[in-house]
């Protein structure tokens, strides 16, 4: 029996991906037919939604992924670019209801905070990887990070504005593996430590993956300045590299291609963290 691998070619951004058995069998080629146009209904389209931070400290990505059963959320920005974000959901057509699931891909303020407004408002799920809950339920950016400092942390507050009234308690944990196509999502989560102890990656169908902040993409892609852990950070880049994802959409700055990862070292890297140029290519 002759193995083929189907791919439907959607625009960019677009996920779809089927593997059959083929043959000379009617029966076999209509059920293949058949499995086709389901795979058809579980294309999902990714939007882009960059939304700035306060005092002018740059911005943030947030992904608003639509599927065939609603739409997911890659992290959600400050609470002061609420009302941008709503904008663009609504923009999208994604309306109270609609979103089915929030993922975020660590507790950082700017990636949380606006969480427990969507949660209430659109009934949508809020998941986190279990380290980083204490970050978003006492509103310390510290609290699943080695090095703790006092007056950084209320600073954070301060500055991303992450009070009392926005902080929370996740619905659900994911951890290595959890699958998402209960949402719709054909994708699954991979433990990234690094940038904190809880961050994660979402990776679909072997071509998008979803870095959170291990990974940024300034002038050029590397690694994040901002480090707990230099060791288990090189880890999760080389957990990354190993993939082969066709295309990485980071916390900060454009997506980039697996290829700029590997060609460019980070810019003025501590010695103890590690230059990405120095992983592997996977062929």
């Amino acid at each position: 029996m002759l193995t083929a691998k189907y791919k439907i070619r959607i625009p960019p951004g677009c996920l779809a991906e089927f593997q059959a058995d083929t043959g000379n069998n009617p029966e076999s080629k209509h059920r293949i037919l058949y499995n086709l146009s389901i795979l058809a209904k579980m294309q999902t389209t990714i939007k882009i939604i960059n939304l700035s931070l306060p005092f002018k400290l740059g911005s943030v990505n947030c992904y608003l992924i639509k599927t065939h059963t609603g739409y997911v959320l890659i992290d959600t920005g400050c609470s002061n670019a609420r009302d941008r974000l709503v904008e663009e959901l609504e923009r999208a057509g994604c309306l109270p209801g609609d979103l089915k699931l929030v993922l975020l891909t660590h507790g950082d303020f700017d990636h949380a905070g606006n969480a427990a407004f969507l949660r209430k408002k659109y009934k949508a799920v809020i998941a986190i990887h279990h380290e980083d809950s204490g970050m978003v339920e006492h509103g310390d950016i510290f609290y699943s990070r080695k090095k703790h400092n006092v007056a950084a942390g209320f600073l954070a507050r301060f500055l991303f504005r992450f009070s009392k009234s926005v902080r929370f308690k996740a619905d659900l944990f994911v951890d290595e593996g959890s699958d998402l196509t209960e949402y719709g999502l054909p994708a699954k989560v991979l433990h990234l430590p690094g940038h904190s102890r809880g961050s994660i990656g979402i990776i679909a169908n072997g071509e998008e993956f979803f870095c959170g902040d291990l990974l940024v993409n300034g002038k050029r892609p590397r690694l994040n300045t901002v480090i707990d852990d230099p060791e288990t950070a090189d880890n999760s880049v080389r957990k990354i590299v190993s993939m082969g994802p066709e295309t990485v959409y980071p916390g900060h700055g454009k997506p980039f291609s697996m290829n700029a990862l590997s060609i460019h070292p980070p810019a003025k890297m501590k010695r103890s963290q590690p230059l990405i140029s120095q992983y592997p290519t996977p062929r």
